[in-house]
């Protein structure tokens, strides 16, 4: 299997999925915190198939 660079939009919503993710976990936000780790594993997730498709 060859990877490929995600493409810029990818890569921003993972990277802002990961961020907001560890920033609920330090910071207590009432609906987001009980979804901080959800939202790094999608952001990592996003990332992980950004980079085995081309066109994603």
């Amino acid at each position: 299997m060859r990877f490929n660079p995600p493409t810029k939009s990818t890569w921003g919503i993972s990277a802002l999925l990961i961020r907001a993710g560890i920033v609920c976990r330090i910071i207590t936000i009432p609906v987001l915190s009980d979804f901080s780790f959800l939202m790094v594993t999608a952001g990592g997730v996003l990332m992980l198939l950004g980079t085995m498709f081309s066109k994603l």
